[in-house]
């Protein structure tokens, strides 16, 4: 074997710190550009993806990740319609295992939803078992639905039901379900069973219970809204309308369970209907929670801190809707009690002109209300009536003083 002599050794050194540079270059880029996955191979593997630190973004260059390990990430996971979390994230999320995370997952209709199979994506927790098909949501988005179909069932039995959700007595829960028809005669039903301690459902008033029992559905997804309120606030139907935002149900005192069922009756005799049952929600709210702006069936109190902005602003006002209509009575010297002042709101000195809540009342008290907490409001737009009656009374007495001052200085015209 031949002896290495200097020169050997000098060119080996060369060769070793030649090849050290070019490596400390490759990781130097690869860091600054992020790892790129070989060209047509997906980064697969039984291990995790392991760069620490990782200070640059991992690119997969369109491929795919596939492996039984973890993608563990302290920042944000992007795809080419964007990143999740962003609202312009539009792909899907398909996992066969658990997912992990220390915030909240929340689901398409928004907040945190008690009905844990919500998705209706299996028969899991639900009594009744949906009818899945899968169906566009309003955002376009495909999602499984209960389908209500005329076609397989000829009577008023054609429901899905939730299994028991664990609810208190003395809170109040907000329903919420997505429903559109094909048919518009097909009576679809929204509506709750109550359960006690035991597992038995609570009869007699609750026996039957439904937010909804109409027709009439459009073929556009259409938010239903309900509330459940709690016990002490009235049985029933019979419910304090300041704890449940309407006329919706309040439940028994020895209510330990809820359930949300849905579905449609035979209305027409044909078997060409479908209505659609979406998103089905139940949430623990504030009493005071009012509706949603935006949602199409709006009623209960919309509770604004600061401006509220609008084109316009319409009343129901439809006579149908009225009964016991009559005139009112002194309207002018009504309207002379009332004292028009100006003010600084206490929140933050901001001035202002308006009428003190407690002097309408005294006068108008079906124009004021009030809340939980004491505080009134009046109903300005309402004290139009007596303005314009007021007007009209005040007119009347000009017209009566006038035509006696004429009549009193036609008595010195001369002949």
């Amino acid at each position: 074997m031949k002896k290495i002599n200097n020169y050997h050794l000098f060119i080996l050194i060369c060769i070793i710190f030649i090849l050290n540079i070019i490596l400390f270059q490759s990781i130097k880029m690869s860091k600054a550009q992020g790892w790129q996955p070989p060209s047509g191979v997906p980064g697969q593997g039984t291990a995790n993806i392991v760069t620490n630190p990782l200070s640059a973004d991992l690119d997969l260059g369109g491929q795919s990740i596939v492996g039984e390990g973890n993608i563990n990430a302290n920042g944000t996971i992007c795809d080419a319609n964007g990143c999740i979390g962003d609202s312009s994230f539009s792909g899907d999320i398909n996992v066969d295992g658990n997912i992990f995370t220390s915030g909240v997952i929340v689901d398409d209709s928004g907040g945190n939803n008690l009905i844990p199979n919500w998705q209706m994506e299996s028969d899991n927790y639900w009594g009744d078992t949906p009818e899945q098909t899968s169906l566009a949501d309003f955002n376009g988005v495909n999602h499984y639905a209960h389908d209500a179909d005329e076609g397989d069932h000829t009577s008023c039995y054609n429901w899905a039901q939730t299994g028991h959700v664990k609810v208190d007595p003395s809170k109040t829960y907000k329903y919420t379900l997505w429903i559109k028809s094909t048919d518009t005669s097909m009576n679809n039903y929204f509506g709750f069973y109550l359960f006690n301690s035991s597992g038995n459902i609570i009869g007699s008033t609750w026996g039957n219970p439904y937010f909804k029992t109409s027709e009439g559905d459009p073929n556009e997804w259409r938010k239903w809204t309900a509330y459940l309120g709690p016990s002490y606030a009235g049985g029933g139907t019979g419910c304090d309308s300041d704890k449940t935002n309407g006329n919706d149900w309040c439940m028994d005192s020895s209510t330990a369970y809820a359930t949300m069922r849905f579905g449609s009756c035979y209305a027409d005799g044909n078997d060409n209907g479908h209505t659609y049952f979406m998103y089905p929600k139940i949430e623990e709210v504030d009493p005071d929670d009012s509706y949603t702006v935006g949602d199409h069936l709006f009623t209960g109190s919309l509770n604004v801190g600061n401006n509220a902005t609008a084109n316009a602003f319409f009343y129901s006002s439809d006579k149908q809707l009225k009964k016991d209509i009559r005139k009112i009575n002194n309207p002018l010297d009504k309207i002379m009690q009332l004292e028009g002042v100006s003010f600084k709101w206490q929140e933050d000195n901001e001035e202002s002109l308006g009428l003190i809540a407690q002097d309408v009342e005294k006068v108008f008290p079906e124009l004021v209300s009030t809340n939980n907490e004491g505080l009134k409001t009046v109903a300005y737009g309402n004290l139009i009536a007596p303005l314009i009656e007021a007007l009209k009374a005040q007119d009347n007495k000009i017209e009566k003083l006038s035509a006696q001052i004429n009549l009193e200085n036609s008595c010195f015209l001369p002949f």
